[in-house]
């Protein structure tokens, strides 16, 4: 039996509404979507961050971190 670990996901580039992710580590597969739902984006739009946070996300070789 594995023990619990941090997903380390390995995320296809997107391709429609949802891209396939692979863990680098135990191999798992999970499905994840590509665009936020409406109310996901209303509430991302309208929410305050704490002061001195900053969203940063990068794309390298098909792998979003």
């Amino acid at each position: 039996m594995q023990q619990p670990h941090r997903h380390w996901w390995s995320i296809d580039p997107p391709s429609g509404p949802t891209s396939i992710g692979v863990c680098r580590d135990c191999g798992a597969v999970k499905e994840f979507r590509n665009r936020l739902t409406e109310e996901e984006e209303y509430q991302a739009m309208h929410a305050k961050a704490p002061k001195g946070f900053v969203y940063r996300i990068e794309y390298t070789d098909a792998v979003w971190r």
